[in-house]
């Protein structure tokens, strides 16, 4: 049950490589992973370049990563 895939993916809210490999794994587990991955965005001194593609990527009509972030830092 997805309900079960959820709680199991909730054990790996550390560990941010197994949360990007389940986010791959099937298009069900990406919410779980996502709510893991983006609850917190750091933000620091980044390249222009850098800075530039997070601004087109969250710009986006496609993005949907704001659901999910519940704590920004700069």
């Amino acid at each position: 049950p997805p309900e079960l895939c959820d709680r199991i993916i909730d054990f790996l809210h550390r560990d941010h490589k197994a949360l990007e490999a389940c986010s791959l794994v099937c298009r069900a587990w990406i919410p779980a992973s996502r709510f893991h991955l983006f609850e917190c965005i750091h933000y620091g001194v980044l390249a222009w370049s850098s800075s530039r593609a997070m601004v087109d990527l969250l710009d986006s009509s496609f993005c949907t990563l704001f659901k999910y972030v519940r704590e920004i830092t700069i």
